[in-house]
């Protein structure tokens, strides 16, 4: 049916009512009639819209760690964006006011602990994995570091550079630091991650940022 030959009814509002929730593109596609969105580009009925913010709010007041928005439905994420006093952050939102994963107190405990972390098999992998997203941590397959670390090892390695410029071992670079192999090798494969370090043979010499600002994570 054309748009111009349509003839908008009660029929119209019944589709509305049975999809629940439609495009103004599927509506015009269905019945041939245009009608202003209720939200984004979509329609619903005001009860249906009413109640999708309700329970958007319960979601948010309930997840202290943020809710995904890219989990949320196409139709639910345009009412999201309609609601007051919510702040979105990578791809999470929360209720403003509302502490961030940044404040959690995992990121104090990391960063106390400098280049020997917590073992995260003890620790909520999932809260982890937020604080990672947001570049605050480091994982080296598995091995998770604050992003001080990284800075911490780098004036390591210009220390040991400026005594050996010719390289330096996986082995004199723990010992200068205090740590074992464990936390030695992942922070090294960092630190050449973002040529701060790199290999030379069996050492590791000083990457093209070595002596530069710290490198974004």
């Amino acid at each position: 049916l054309r748009v111009s030959k349509a003839k908008p009814d009660r029929s119209v509002d019944r589709v509305i009512s049975e999809r629940k929730w439609v495009t103004t593109k599927d509506l015009e596609l269905l019945t041939g009639e245009i009608r202003q969105p209720v939200v984004g580009n979509w329609l619903t009925t005001a009860k249906l819209l009413d109640a999708t913010r309700k329970e958007l709010a319960i979601k948010l007041a309930k997840n202290s760690e943020a809710l995904e928005i890219s989990r949320l439905e196409p139709h639910e994420q345009a009412v999201l964006a309609t609601l007051p006093d919510v702040v979105v952050e990578l791809g999470r939102a929360r209720i403003k006011g509302a502490s961030s994963i940044t404040d959690h107190p995992y990121v104090g405990l990391f960063a106390k602990a400098g280049v020997t972390p917590p073992d995260t098999k003890t620790l909520d992998r999932n809260i982890v994995r937020q604080i990672v997203q947001r570049g605050l941590f480091v994982d080296v397959d598995g091995i998770v570091f604050h992003v001080g670390a990284l800075e911490i090892a780098r004036q390591s390695v210009q220390q040991i550079l400026r005594q050996q410029p010719q390289g330096f071992t996986v082995s004199q670079f723990r010992e200068s630091l205090g740590i074992t192999r464990k936390h030695a090798v992942p922070l090294l494969e960092a630190l050449d991650r973002r040529a701060i370090t790199k290999r030379s043979g069996d050492l590791r010499i000083g990457g093209a940022r070595l002596n530069g600002e710290p490198p974004p994570t």
